[in-house]
């Protein structure tokens, strides 16, 4: 195998797991300036210059991952790898890649390949860019430091409603004069701070002021790519326009506050029944979080014997039940709730209000208790006791009359009453109830 390996041609290492170089390609020392014999034999990070630390780094990275995971790894290195070369602008960008080789007793090499990918990556980029260009309110960017200049796609234009022709596309304080006063000094403080800590990315969030005056809200997100001497070379980097998402998260947050605020339950969940919502009022009430009102422990709070008029998932639930509220025993509450549809009117969500009504209820339930009871009292009567609309239709009538009348009919009418009777007191009757209802006197 080192056999054949000395005949490949390219800029390759073979290298031990711990990064010992058991064979140094003619190109590769052609490219590092390290003589082949220095090389050979000796731990990469040994023999190349301090200033290959990063370089270095990502081999022994690239090592790991390619024995842990017995595949290809491959890796974009932007820098120098010629030992002598200083200046910044020099600065090509490479492909590399590394495999692991296990040979038939067992010991292991890692193949590791340099190319030259220059040229490509940046014929990438370009057709990269100008998707992105395509895309509508994607802004695309390319800050580059030794020449201080910053290329921007159209849609950092058209986003800011600024007339490119009539602005310096390239002057990199164009851009910090459209940062929000408020917001300008943490932006850059953070764009600093990257640089000092050699961070191979930077992300931020910020205001700048659109063309009418207004501010937008927009996401930035960039990669940096340093020299051998850990200096920012260029950033390259994307932004968003989110100001219409953070209105809406504003505007959600606003309503959040205002349901919050409500005395009484509010509550939603999706098509399923799984609870996705509850307000503080819930919270205050039964002490559970969201998290444990979604297991299913706020059911575990109502009633037993109000829990199966909650059930319905289908359409508008109405019910008065019971849930227990700490020391207080269980306090009725009354709900209502109603499925939201889409406009083929499928379910996909539900939402609900539960409103406090235990004082209320229980007057209800005293009054049931007093009327049961007068019940129980006027159907002990010996004498037949009844009520009646003034049209004579009768609504009530005790257990006596019932008994007498052996009769199932509870709606009887004046006329059919009237039927009961005697010819002869008829009319007289009938005559003397109209009088009665037109004065309001008794009568007997």
């Amino acid at each position: 195998m080192i056999n054949l390996l000395h005949t490949l041609p390219g800029n390759f290492l073979a290298l031990t797991p711990d990064l010992q170089v058991v064979i140094a390609s003619a190109g590769y020392t052609r490219l590092t300036g390290v003589e082949k014999q220095r090389l050979e034999g000796s731990l990469l990070p040994d023999v190349l210059p301090a200033s290959f630390a990063k370089y270095c780094a990502l081999v022994q990275d690239m090592a790991t991952e390619a024995v842990a995971s017995d595949e290809e790894v491959s890796r974009l290195f932007c820098g120098s790898l010629d030992a002598g070369a200083s200046k910044l602008d020099q600065e090509p960008l490479w492909r590399m890649s590394c495999k692991q080789i296990v040979q038939a007793e067992g010991q292991v090499f890692l193949l590791y390949t340099v190319e030259d990918a220059t040229g490509v990556h940046q014929g990438e980029e370009k057709e990269r860019y100008r998707l992105l260009q395509e895309a509508g309110h994607l802004i695309v960017w390319d800050w580059d430091s030794k020449k201080q200049t910053t290329w921007r796609s159209d849609g950092f234009f058209s986003v800011l409603g600024i007339d490119r022709a009539a602005a310096q596309a390239s002057d990199p304080g164009l851009w910090e004069s459209l940062l929000h006063p408020n917001e300008a000094e943490r932006v850059l403080k953070s764009i600093r701070g990257a640089f000092a800590e050699g961070d191979s990315e930077w992300q931020a969030e910020y205001r700048l002021r659109h063309a009418s005056g207004r501010y937008i809200t927009v996401a930035d997100r960039a990669k940096v790519l340093y020299s051998n001497q850990g200096h920012p070379l260029r950033m390259v980097g994307t932004t968003i326009d989110v100001t219409e998402q953070r209105e809406k998260e504003l505007e959600a947050r606003k309503l959040n506050q205002l349901l919050n605020s409500l005395p009484g339950i509010v509550w939603s969940s999706d098509a399923g029944g799984n609870i996705t919502f509850v307000n503080q009022a819930l919270r205050n009430l039964t002490g559970l979080s969201l998290e444990q009102v979604q297991q299913g422990e706020a059911l575990d709070l109502v009633h037993p014997d109000d829990r199966g008029s909650l059930a319905s998932l289908q359409d508008v639930c109405e019910a008065v039940f019971r849930v227990k509220a700490g020391k207080d025993g269980y306090r009725w509450y009354a709900g209502r709730s109603v499925p939201i549809t889409d406009e083929d009117g499928k379910v996909v969500s539900r939402i609900g209000v539960c409103t406090d009504v235990h004082e209320q209820n229980l007057e209800r339930l005293a009054l049931r208790d007093i009327s049961e009871k007068l019940q129980e009292m006027l159907d002990a009567l010996p004498i037949m006791a009844w009520a009646a609309e003034p049209d004579g239709t009768y609504t009530y009538y005790n257990r006596c009359w019932w008994n007498h009348f052996e009769t199932s009919d509870e709606n009887w009418t004046l006329e059919q009453w009237a039927e009961l009777m005697h010819p002869e007191d008829r009319n007289r009757t009938v005559e003397q109830w109209a009088e009665s209802i037109a004065k309001g006197t008794p009568t007997a």
